[in-house]
């Protein structure tokens, strides 16, 4: 069962979402802004400089690159066997 809106002294007070102390805060920094919300029509532009990662880290994740292009690899071969059987078939043929 729900409590009622009697005004309980034991009940906590909530407040609603559109009054949360944050969503004010971050209201009030929005329009102290210039610019206010991020547009869609403007890009952001992100350069990377740096990634700091551990060495034993990178061969791992360079390894795991590396076995994981073996079956695009093979795909590749099957696709490039498939294309030239078909070019020779079609050349005899003309």
């Amino acid at each position: 069962m729900l409590p009622s809106d009697s005004g309980n002294a034991s009940q906590t007070n909530r407040v609603p979402i559109s009054e949360s102390p944050e969503l004010l805060r971050l209201r009030e920094y929005l329009k102290s802004t210039a610019t206010g919300w991020p547009s869609r029509e403007e890009p952001s532009r992100i350069v990377v400089t740096d990634i700091q990662m551990p060495m034993r880290a990178m061969c791992r994740f360079m390894v795991k690159w590396s076995i994981a292009s073996i079956p695009a690899a093979l795909i590749l071969f099957v696709l490039g066997l498939v294309l030239g059987g078909i070019v020779m078939v079609v050349r005899t043929i003309l």
